[in-house]
């Protein structure tokens, strides 16, 4: 058909616009066609674009996420398991076989682009003992990314028969970059620097990839004694090893003490911040506690898995088991201890008794909490499987483990009990009832101190009101609540406590032990009275509080309050208390010093601040560190119900007064007589009938013969004695009152042998009737002495030179001891009587009436004269000489001091 010339231009002009409309698409339409750059060195990519459907079915495995691209997710020949980042793979493996998986190099590199193909080198960059050749190089100028690969045995063959104690062998791990080497045969043999073996169950290899990495996990043949089949778990990540396996010098997992069935352990601070305290209480528990008998065998070879710890393991600690009302453990976050820094605690109970158990802690994989102490600081995926912490139950059940206490909540150990009285909640609120009612009496003390002041008008620039309440409150908590170890601890560094007083069980020490004891004092009672009268344990050995805990007090708080602490060298101090040793202690696993939760290597904070109890040794056992200090309990207890009191010349009017108001106050009373023994069974016998639960021996010594004076203390506490059997081993109370008086004024008429017989009796003896005495009182850290002297003593009366200089030695005796002892919680106090009646000394005046002449009646009655000379126009009784006697021995805060009981004479 022949076209018009019109039609023609039509056409010629639509051809040329198509024309260009192709040019136009095969020049931008290219860049349209690809979503994404395909890699100059992705060579295998880019061949898979030229086969068939069915080609790319057999190179490339299936994805587990249809959204992503295949080039994303990355491909593995057949027979290879793909291992995504941080999502581990678990598999079964019969002994004989191996698994293999890779990484593809696509998850290393992302969509940058870089060169290199699945045969890449690999650049080995770990540290001696994670394996690996360290000989490979990776070409210069490609990028690369550090890749970790561990694995853990969740599972492993077991032996049966005889040979069940048997370990199958461990797993191997195979690293490379080509299919052949990555995943051996099993019975190829081990390469060095591809191939490493799990150590307890565990693996890790660190590289440097630049292209797919082949891994194998090959399960070596086992004999016919083992059934069953391994199980592992596998992971990779760029971040950290997924599985992770710390030794450390300082264990992240603390025990803190044990009792026969139950243990505490707790982690270390998971911060050293205040600022992250709130964050971190809020967040999940971060560990699990894996905890089995030491003879148990399932955990062998398997010890640094966590899976492996969770399938083996006798006891789980963790969130979930805080549900099972069946469980023998209880975890949950704390701040209790000191610092007050958040760890998580572990708390144990229905465990056997003498048992050796070892507990493994594992931080949970994928958790938020502060990492504080992650090797190099990182937060990683995985878990951290931390090195074995060993603890032991005791054997004796007189020691409880006590925790959560409201006041004093820095307590976390095993104290003085009594099974028969209290389980372990009941005893914590007992001795934490206790503590809080003697720290009452310390707040009345310083509400005398204006803790409001200005800081210039303050008793220290340094320190503060609430410095010295932190500090002294930590004090009396420690020394209240003693640190206890079974009486049958081979410690040779804790002290025998309370052996006098039957166990719970109503059993006794031996007759041999007791007598050892019963040469030391310390050792037949308790630091406390409370727990000797209240808790009843028994005996035990006491862990001694550490020295410092006491001049912490002292620097903190102002010497107003009249806080001492005991001088080293003194035997209170010895015995009482015990200094840090830096080498820690000796022999086989003990429960963490206290402030080792509490300190760090890495914190700014002086750990030696937490140290509540020397970990070994007494402070007799070594030099004492000047710039260390000490604790007592000297000025919170007035308590004399229960104790014993010696009085010295009983029998006449001013002793048997005293001796009737301290029964009254509940002491067991030794009543000392020199030569009237009815007079002094007459006073015991009318005093077992008004208190007949209480002691009251009868002890004769003439306090003039040097012999029997030095042995009347010692008679009487004697083994098989009265006081001994009640569990006495010290005189708790000494009222020095027997003397002699003979009326010679004239100085003239005073011979040699009248000085040296009154001074040998009122001074001498009592100088060693009270030396005796404050041994005793320096080994509990408590006593009282009491001398009763004259108004002669400070110059007057109507007895003469030799009576006054033999009370006024006594009155100086006492003064200079009181200064002695008082930072030992001892008092020594003089009572200054004068013109008593119904002593002996003075005439009993006769009875008046107001008509008489009283002039007349001085002369025929001479007692009536004396009397008429007082300002009170009275004699004095011997029961107001006992009241002020009473009153010295139930106030620990008076000593030192004179009270003149004299009817208003001077």
């Amino acid at each position: 058909m022949q076209l018009s010339p019109l039609q023609s231009r039509l056409v010629a002009s639509l051809a040329a616009s198509i024309f260009l409309f192709v040019l136009y698409l095969l020049l931008v339409s290219p860049r349209l066609a690809f979503a994404a750059e395909v890699p100059l060195n992705s060579y295998e990519a880019i061949v898979a674009l030229s086969r068939t459907d069915d080609d790319l079915q057999g190179a490339l495995y299936e994805p587990e996420f249809e959204l992503f691209d295949r080039s994303i997710i990355g491909r593995a020949p057949p027979g290879v398991e793909p291992l995504q980042l941080d999502q581990p793979k678990a598999l079964n493996l019969q002994p004989g076989s191996t698994a293999c998986y890779m990484v593809a190099g696509t998850l290393l590199q992302g969509n940058a682009a870089s060169g290199g193909t699945p045969r890449e080198e690999i650049k080995r960059e770990a540290s001696p003992d994670e394996g690996g050749d360290g000989d490979s190089s990776t070409p210069p100028g490609k990028p690369t990314r550090r890749l970790y690969l561990s694995a853990n045995t969740c599972r492993q063959p077991r032996a049966v028969g005889p040979k069940e104690k048997n370990l199958p062998p461990q797993l191997i791990l195979s690293v490379s970059n080509s299919t052949a080497a990555g995943c051996p045969k099993a019975s190829n043999p081990l390469r060095d620097g591809r191939d490493k073996v799990f150590e307890e169950g565990a693996v890790v290899y660190n590289l440097t990839a630049t292209g797919d990495i082949y891994i194998g996990i090959t399960a070596p043949n086992v004999s016919s004694e083992f059934q069953e089949v391994y199980n592992f778990e596998v992971a990779a990540s760029t971040d950290d090893f997924f599985h992770k396996y710390v030794e450390q010098d300082n264990s992240e997992l603390l025990w803190m003490d044990s009792d026969s069935s139950s243990a505490l352990l707790v982690t270390r601070n998971l911060t050293n911040s205040k600022g992250d305290i709130r964050r971190i209480m809020s967040q999940d528990l971060p560990y699990d506690l894996y905890v089995s008998n030491k003879n148990w065998t399932d955990m062998n070879g398997m010890t640094h898995s966590a899976c492996g710890l969770q399938r083996s393991a006798q006891i789980m600690a963790n969130s979930a088991s805080n549900n099972n009302l069946n469980s023998p453990v209880k975890t949950a976050m704390t701040l209790r201890g000191p610092g007050g820094f958040p760890k998580q605690q572990f708390y144990f109970v229905a465990l056997n008794e003498s048992t050796d158990y070892t507990g493994i802690l594992v931080r949970k994989a994928n958790i938020t909490a502060h990492e504080k102490r992650q090797a190099g600081g990182a937060t990683g995926p995985g878990s951290i499987v931390y090195g074995a912490t060993d603890f032991n139950t005791k054997s004796g059940t007189n020691c409880q483990v006590v925790t959560d206490l409201e006041f004093c909540d820095e307590i976390q150990y095993a104290v003085p009990g009594n099974p028969q009285k209290y389980n372990n909640t009941a005893l914590a609120k007992a001795y934490d009832d206790y503590a809080k009612s003697m720290y009452a009496n310390f707040e009345k003390v310083m509400m005398q101190i204006p803790c409001g002041a200005g800081r210039t008008s303050r008793y220290s620039l340094a320190r503060t009101c609430d410095d010295c309440m932190t500090a002294y409150k930590r004090w009396l908590c420690t020394v209240s609540i003693p640190r206890c170890e079974d009486f049958a601890s081979n410690n040779a560094f804790a002290l025998v406590r309370n052996a006098g007083q039957a166990f719970p069980n109503g059993t006794k020490l031996s007759t041999d032990a007791l007598n050892t004891f019963g040469n030391l004092p310390f050792s037949m009672v308790s630091r406390n009275p409370f727990i000797d009268q209240t808790i009843q344990p028994g005996p035990y050995k006491e862990m001694l509080p550490c020295e410092d805990i006491c001049y912490n007090v002292v620097q903190s708080c102002p010497a107003k309050i009249g806080f001492v602490c005991p001088r080293p060298k003194l035997v209170a101090f010895q015995y009482s208390y015990g200094q840090r040793d830096a080498n820690g202690p000796a022999g086989g696993p003990t429960p963490s010093a206290i402030d080792s939760a509490n300190g760090d290597g890495d914190s700014d904070d002086d750990d030696d601040d937490g140290l509540l109890h020397s970990t070994t040794r007494p402070a007799h056992a070594f030099q004492l560190d000047t710039t260390m200090t000490t604790l007592s309990l000297q000025d919170v207890d007035n308590r004399v119900q229960g104790r014993l009191a010696l009085v010295t010349g009983a029998t006449g009017g001013i002793g048997s007064a005293c001796a009737r108001a301290l029964a009254a106050d509940g002491c067991d009373v030794a009543l000392h007589y020199s030569s009237s023994s009815e007079k002094a069974e007459a006073l015991a016998s009318s005093l077992r009938a008004a208190y007949p639960s209480q002691l009251f021996p009868t002890i004769r010594a003439d306090l003039s013969d040097r012999a029997e004076a030095r042995g009347l203390v010692a008679a009487l506490l004697q083994a098989g004695g009265d006081a001994a059997a009640r569990g006495h081993t010290a005189v708790s109370v000494l009222v020095a009152n027997a003397g002699v008086g003979r009326r010679i004024r004239d100085v003239a008429d005073i011979g040699e042998d009248d000085w040296d017989d009154v001074l040998e009796v009122n001074a001498r003896s009592q100088f060693v009737v009270t030396k005796a005495c404050v041994a005793g009182m320096r080994a509990q850290g408590w006593g009282r002495v009491v001398l009763v002297g004259s108004i002669a003593s400070k110059g007057g009366g109507i007895n003469g030179c030799h009576y006054a200089a033999s009370k006024g030695a006594m009155t100086s005796m006492g003064l200079n001891l009181a200064t002695v002892l008082a930072g030992e919680g001892i008092t020594v106090n003089i009572v200054q009587p004068a013109m008593i009646g119904a002593t002996g000394m003075i005439p009993t005046p006769k009875t008046w009436k107001s008509t008489d002449h009283v002039e007349e009646l001085k002369v025929s009655d001479p007692g009536l004269g004396i009397a008429a000379s007082v300002p009170v126009h009275r004699l004095g009784v011997p029961e107001e000489v006992a009241n002020v006697v009473s009153m010295f021995a139930k106030t620990g805060y008076m000593t030192g001091q004179e009270v003149l009981l004299a009817g208003g004479l001077k």
